[in-house]
């Protein structure tokens, strides 16, 4: 979506949302010219990072990212990449997007999704929607306390995850 060379670049949807607002203000946190992204006045980051994330912003914040990653969880499992994965263990996993669309493609396979205690609960409404209840399990936690991390998973995702965070937190 970002190379102009590639079959899929958003190049036209970009030059037409340059002077939104919203734009301006993503452009500028890329660019740390001003605050990250935030909800009545705390950043998402904060939320997450300190585990504070309430039910609203939590909400909002799933079902936005659910309805952007959805069909790209779609295409990237169907390429191949998770075939030799048994249970795909997907950090900061939302909506669960990736793992259910990781059983969809390999029934027979698990997804585990480690998500903050507030966002599992939305992300509970996802599975049961795609009826995935018996084969993507949620698991409550923070994912920057390594006490948290599930275990009995082959495979680990980082979608969307790695971007929001300097450096330091990363490696």
């Amino acid at each position: 979506y970002l190379l102009p060379d590639s079959l899929y670049y958003w190049g036209g949807q970009f030059n037409k949302l340059r002077d939104r607002s919203e734009h301006k203000r993503i452009l500028g946190a890329l660019l740390n010219e001003n605050e990250l992204l935030a909800y009545q006045g705390t950043t998402f980051t904060s939320m997450w990072e300190n585990g504070s994330i309430t039910s609203e912003p939590a909400a909002l914040f799933t079902d936005e990212i659910h309805a952007t990653i959805f069909a790209p969880a779609v295409a990237a499992v169907k390429t191949g990449l998770f075939h030799d994965t048994h249970c795909l263990l997907d950090v900061g996993g939302g909506s669960g997007c990736f793992s259910i669309a990781f059983i969809r493609e390999y029934p027979d396979k698990k997804g585990i999704v480690f998500e903050l205690s507030q966002v599992s609960k939305i992300t509970q409404k996802y599975i049961r929607r795609f009826e995935a209840e018996k084969k993507v399990l949620t698991h409550p936690g923070n994912f920057f306390k390594e006490s948290d991390w599930p275990k009995g998973h082959d495979g680990i995702l980082l979608s969307q995850i790695l971007h929001d965070w300097p450096t330091p937190y990363c490696e």
